[in-house]
C-alpha cells in the first residue's frame, strides 16, 4: 500500500506512514488519485483486510503459527497453505499492475 501511495506522491506517502491504521489512511488517501481508478482501489483495500484478518500470523512481529505449515509433511493439503497461496497470486497480479505503473512514469 505504501508504494502505490508513494508512486503518487511523497506526501501522500508521509501521511499514510505516520497514521495509526495503515490500512484506513491507504483507502482515504488513494479516493482522489490521479494513477489509481477506484476498483483497483477497492481491489488492494478488501484483500488486504482479507489477508490480514485470515492469514496474517506473528511472524509480521517475529514468531507466529505459520511457520508450523510448512514444516508439514504436506503442508499443499492445509488450509492455510491454500489460502496463501491464493492470496499470493492476489499480490502476483498487484505486482504485475505497479510494475506497469512505475513504467509509465520513465
Amino acid at each position: 500500500m505504501g508504494i502505490l501511495l508513494l508512486l503518487q506522491s511523497e506526501e501522500l506517502y508521509e501521511k499514510f506512514n505516520s497514521s495509526k491504521s495503515r490500512k484506513k489512511a491507504f483507502k482515504q488517501l488513494s479516493l482522489n488519485s490521479t494513477l489509481y481508478d477506484s476498483s483497483f482501489v477497492n481491489y488492494v483495500d478488501e484483500h488486504v483486510k482479507y489477508f490480514d484478518d485470515n492469514l496474517r500470523t506473528g511472524e509480521v512481529h517475529r514468531f507466529g503459527s505459520l511457520r508450523k505449515y510448512f514444516s508439514l509433511k504436506k503442508p499443499h493439503d492445509e488450509e492455510p497453505y491454500l489460502r496463501l497461496r491464493s492470496s499470493w497470486n492476489h499480490m502476483i497480479d498487484l505486482l504485475s499492475q505497479i510494475d506497469k505503473v512505475i513504467d509509465e512514469i520513465k
